[in-house]
């Protein structure tokens, strides 16, 4: 039977039973819900209770409904119950080796040409996380060193305002693997998916802790970790609603950003693809920085050329300088117009400069900052764009009062300083952040900076490296999150832990699994692991002493040459 007919006659029974504790007498009517609504987590959460205590349940009044209206659900929980029971007796011998058995899958989040993104429950931490499998890393060697450089960078900018790799999975071949799997904190949202929603959403509420306090400085105080306690709850609803949010929301969300990008820029990192896309956010108003595959460390003697010819970051956000290739040198400048850039759109809830193509993109910048002066045009280096621009007619800034007229004034002060036309006039990071703008919410200690990073870290950058160079340059970046097989690595020593195949082989069938129903509705939960028989990495002998696989080899080879 349909699961569309399913739903007038189950409606009642759920919504008493969701208002209830989950209990065997409801959990039928639950699991029944979850599956109807694609909620694998509750799915797999009633999938268990019903395990547990399959005696009692079969005997419910919802078990009975089940069997006269949904076959395949009963049939999914005997399967379920089978599966459970094969692969238990192995669940603790895993437990202590199989790194993959720590995560429990639960639903897409996310896909793109990288691979996929889902969100994960970490057994061992008790919270959820992100994991990013990514496909085919060394398919291209420009793409693994991307992959590389991010990982790398994430490692090093450890900062709240910049997304955290909490762990990468270990895989099963330090020379033949393709794919790896990198978890990350998890995130609610991104900006662009918010800014998106602005005809779809009302915000419901904004907290009485805003209204209630008289200013943000009071409002942080009473967090004590210095972040909102406000939340942003939306609601699906008519598009004559607007997506609103208070003048306080549109500080904290440019002061995070700016802070963020101090830390980035003191480390002598520039980000270069910063966007709305890239700005991960959760509903407690939090904003983190993520996506530094285009990111370069900026060295004194780095070769221009080397350092900006795969510039290919999103056009909208780009700065001036970067469409026409003004300058031989670029600076930190960039970034703060990109972040320029965001802010406008997070007032407006459309993009500033949405170019169609690079002429396009100067000329709306020119019609709304007004044509550079003389002296500005006859700065720039490349002959052609100041050539363009010496001929374009003369524009009239428009002002930034008029283009966003509900905006706090001290707002569009800093805002027209970040989108200065000229790099040398927009102000740092650092800068910015004492700006009259932050007055009640700037701290200096809350705002630190970074150690500048070594050249070491990113020697590959000057130098063509090959697949097998890239892929060793990873896993030894993987090790970084596994202290015991870094030190012996490091000493010179074969690992003697490893990650069971078994687990990456997992990992790869539930990924594989949820990419296949993706899109397509219904109950996307992955296939419970499936636990197969492994030699121990350790044997114990009848007198309850414990030698490794090595010394059982040895001592056999000895028993058989006596023999």
């Amino acid at each position: 039977m349909s699961h569309v007919y399913l739903v007038p006659q189950l409606k009642q029974r759920c919504t008493k039973a969701l208002a209830q504790e989950l209990t065997i007498e409801n959990v039928v009517d639950v699991l029944q819900l979850a599956k109807l609504c694609d909620a694998p987590g509750l799915y797999l959460k009633c999938m268990k209770l019903v395990y547990n205590n399959y005696k009692a349940v079969e005997h419910t009044e919802g078990w009975e409904f089940l069997q006269n209206h949904d076959p395949h659900l009963e049939l999914d929980i005997l399967q379920f119950i089978d599966e459970a029971e094969l692969g238990s007796a192995d669940v603790d011998f895993f437990t202590e080796y199989g790194e993959g058995n720590r995560y429990k899958i639960e639903e897409v989040i996310g896909k793109g040409s990288y691979g996929v993104v889902c969100s994960a429950y970490d057994t061992h931490l008790g919270e959820k996380v992100a994991i990013k499998k990514i496909n085919d890393i060394f398919e291209h060697v420009s793409d693994a060193t991307r992959i590389l450089r991010e990982i790398k960078l994430l490692r090093l900018l450890r900062h709240p305002d910049i997304v955290e790799i909490k762990h990468i999975l270990l895989p099963p071949s330090r020379r033949e693997f393709r794919d790896i799997y990198v978890v990350f904190e998890l995130m609610e949202s991104d900006l662009h998916q918010v800014i998106k929603a602005n005809d779809d959403l009302t915000l419901l509420d904004i907290s009485h802790d805003i209204r209630h306090y008289s200013n943000i400085t009071d409002l942080k105080k009473a967090n004590n970790q210095g972040f909102t306690n406000s939340r942003l709850i939306f609601h699906v609803s008519s598009p004559k609603h607007v997506f609103q949010q208070t003048p306080e929301h549109y500080q904290f969300f440019l002061y995070q950003l700016l802070r963020g990008l101090k830390y980035i820029h003191t480390a002598n990192v520039f980000h270069r693809d910063l966007k709305p896309k890239n700005i991960l956010a959760n509903a407690d108003c939090k904003l983190k920085i993520c996506d530094f595959g285009l990111a370069r460390v900026a060295f004194s003697d780095t070769p221009t050329a080397i350092f900006w010819t795969d510039y290919v970051a999103t056009r909208w956000y780009r700065a001036p300088e970067l469409c026409g290739s003004f300058f031989s040198k670029y600076t930190p400048a960039i970034d703060i117009w990109s972040i320029g850039c965001i802010f406008a759109e997070l007032l407006t809830g459309k993009p500033l400069f949405p170019g169609k193509n690079v002429v396009h993109q100067l000329d709306i910048m020119t019609d709304f900052l007004g044509t550079p002066s003389p002296e500005a045009i006859a700065r720039i280096r490349n002959e052609k764009a100041r050539r363009y621009l010496s001929s374009m007619r003369r524009k009239r800034p428009v002002p930034f009062s008029q283009k966003f007229p509900n905006a706090d004034p001290l707002a569009l002060r800093l805002l027209e300083r970040m989108l200065a036309f000229e790099p040398k006039d927009r102000p740092s990071s650092e800068e910015a952040l004492s700006d009259p703008y932050f007055k009640n919410l700037a701290k200096v200690e809350r705002e630190p900076a970074a150690q500048p990073v070594t050249k070491m870290e990113f020697e590959f950058e000057r130098r063509r490296i090959t697949k097998e160079d890239v892929r060793e340059l990873i896993y030894r970046e993987i090790l970084e999150y596994h202290p015991k097989m870094l030190k012996e690595f490091l000493e010179g020593s074969e690992p003697t832990g490893f990650m069971y195949p078994s687990a990456v082989d997992q990992f790869k069938k539930q990924f594989a699994y949820l990419e296949e129903h993706y899109g397509k509705g219904g109950t996307v939960a992955p296939p419970e692991r499936q636990h197969a028989s492994l030699p121990r990495q350790r044997m114990q002998y009848s007198n309850d002493s414990v030698h490794s696989v090595a010394e059982v080899t040895s001592d056999l080879s000895k028993w058989l040459r006596a023999d």
